[in-house]
């Protein structure tokens, strides 16, 4: 167990995510530039929507940007627009009923000094626009202590003379060691208020404690393999930190820094003090503060002990996976293992592919977007959202729906897992599968060998599609009842702060065509690497179309992540 500072130690720039990932992409994406052989890679633009040279016209706007009739408009939007006495709505507004003449406008808005005129109007396209001046008071606050945090509303504001607008607002006075103060105050106009507020020395309180785990365990990687104790106090104090086991024999003991502001936290990583790790059982987490007073704020000592309970379970293992194919795994294979229960993965991964064809400059930049979520007993939810960018007349989407349940896990040193999954998708625009996830409802059974962080997987799938899998851009589909199978394996290794991947997908030709290996095929190699420190990983890929040893192009990419 150790302290948690209170302020974000900005990463180094080495180890700071955005520059890293944007590094990763103008680095690593050009990888898949270029990297092809024969017609692969054109047979798929085409079947996406044909190559495009020309620029696309853009679709008529939702609303029109040219003037109809007389415009009125002000800053700030939502005035009250009034002609000739006669409310006609609130600004931006267009009127088109006005005959040619003058007309008395007046524009009025709660909190501004109203505004008349008289405007000519021609009868043609024309506009008017006016900033309307707010309405100020002025309101003078002297606070004791004079450091204390001043906020009117949700705006902060300083000790002495602040111009504001007129109305009535929610004064909030606050200081560490000092118990918090709310008034509410009016502001009138050419007007000045003003308030004095001493605050009074705050009784020592533990505050909105909170576990980030109350389930953990310290096997798994980083910060996923702690649990983080949250709380505020209201005063200078002090803390210790104690943790027992059940039957009540002390394993932790950490005196904590000296609390001087109310946000405060700790580690567990589920190790006694000696440094060994703890076993499968619940333990007492206890918060013993101790005020201490302080010249600011001289109060009585007093002592407050809080208690928490946290799980220790070496089971929960909690470990990045993709989820390119619709079901979180490898890139091209669906593994058997599930996330526990409250823990969830957000991920993301741009892969892409440039080159010369006809002599204009072809791209094509598929975009996964996915979430996954532990259910409990073993079981989980993936959801996928697809799109790929490329310059075509049409924009392929993709949108699935994943659910796992892991069936069998069985051994010790060799472990075998099995799960159930079943899935369904949507894809739009595109005949194509890049992500190995075809229009259709799919069940699989993805079965893994485990020996230490290595895994063997293999996942069988089969698929029920309206459509099949065609790269022909002349084909001419009709809805059918469609039936196939993907054949799936990949090899797995996962030291938890590092994971990579090597998978293969093989698609079938529908059954009703006799059992036979249609192509393209698609195989990619994957790396995932946890931020130190961090909850955040950061995502290589490269993959690949084949169709033959004289037909195929490769895309690359990564992405970033985060593992809950």
């Amino acid at each position: 167990m150790k302290p948690v500072p209170l302020w974000l130690n900005p990463f180094p720039f080495w180890l700071n995510p955005f520059p890293l990932c944007l590094l990763i992409l103008v680095i690593f994406i050009p990888l898949g530039c270029g990297l092809t052989k024969g017609s692969t890679f054109r047979n798929v633009v085409e079947a996406d929507g044909g190559i495009t040279t020309e620029e696309v016209k853009p679709e008529e706007e939702a609303f029109s940007l040219e003037i109809e009739g007389l415009r009125i408009n002000s800053d700030p939007w939502g005035a009250g627009v009034y002609i000739n006495n006669r409310y006609r709505g609130e600004t931006p507004l267009d009127i088109t009923d006005l005959d040619a003449g003058s007309y008395k406008l007046e524009l009025r808005k709660e909190g501004y000094y109203g505004h008349t005129t008289w405007i000519q109007y021609s009868g043609a396209d024309q506009s008017y626009f006016y900033t309307l001046e707010r309405i100020m008071g002025q309101l003078e606050v002297s606070v004791k202590p004079s450091d204390a945090q001043i906020t009117m509303g949700e705006t902060e504001i300083d000790e002495g003379a602040n111009r504001v607008p007129v109305g009535s607002y929610l004064l909030t006075v606050r200081a560490f060691g000092f118990e918090q103060q709310e008034e509410v105050v009016t502001i009138r106009e050419n007007e000045t208020t003003r308030v004095t507020l001493a605050l009074a020395p705050a009784a020592l309180r533990i505050d909105e404690p909170e576990l980030t785990r109350r389930v953990f365990n310290p096997d798994n990687s980083g910060v996923l393999g702690t649990t983080t104790f949250k709380f505020k106090v209201s005063t200078y104090s002090t803390g210790i930190v104690r943790v027992f086991d059940g039957n009540g024999i002390e394993l932790v003991r950490i005196r904590l820094p000296r609390f001087t502001t109310w946000e405060q936290a700790f580690v567990w990583d589920g190790r006694s003090d000696t440094g060994e790790i703890q076993g499968n059982a619940d333990y007492t987490v206890q918060l013993e503060a101790t005020s201490e007073g302080d010249q600011k704020s001289v109060i009585h000592e007093s002592l407050v002990i809080h208690e928490e309970i946290v799980t220790i379970d070496h089971s929960m293992t909690i470990s990045y996976r993709s989820l390119w194919s619709g079901t979180a795994g490898l890139l091209y294979t669906p593994s058997a293992d599930v996330l526990p229960s409250q823990s969830f993965q957000i991920a993301t991964l741009l892969m892409g592919h440039t080159e010369s064809i006809e002599g204009n400059v072809v791209f094509r930049a598929p975009l996964d977007l996915a979430f996954r979520a532990g259910l409990g007993f073993q079981m989980e939810i993936d959801i996928q959202t697809s799109i790929i960018l490329e310059n075509a007349e049409t924009v392929p989407l993709l949108a699935s729906g994943a659910f796992k349940y892991r069936f069998a896990q069985v051994g010790d040193v060799l472990e075998l897992d099995s799960a159930l999954t079943a899935k369904i998708s949507y894809q739009a625009n595109t005949g194509t599968d890049t992500f190995s996830n075809f229009t259709g409802f799919s069940v699989g059974i993805p079965t893994q060998v485990s020996f230490g962080p290595a895994s063997f997987i293999v996942a069988p799938e089969l698929i029920l599609s309206p459509y099949i899998v065609t790269y022909d851009s002349s084909y001419d589909e009709e809805l059918g009842a469609n039936l196939w199978l993907y054949l799936r394996s990949g090899l797995l290794l996962d030291l938890g702060f590092l994971m990579a991947g090597f998978s293969v997908s093989v698609r079938t030709t529908p059954f009703s065509e006799g059992f036979a290996i249609d192509v393209p095929f698609q195989t990619g190699f994957e790396v995932h690497w946890m931020i130190p420190g961090t909850q955040l990983f950061l995502s290589l890929a490269v993959a690949a179309e084949i169709e033959s040893t004289a037909d195929w192009y490769v895309m690359a990419g990564g992405g970033i992540g985060f593992l809950y």
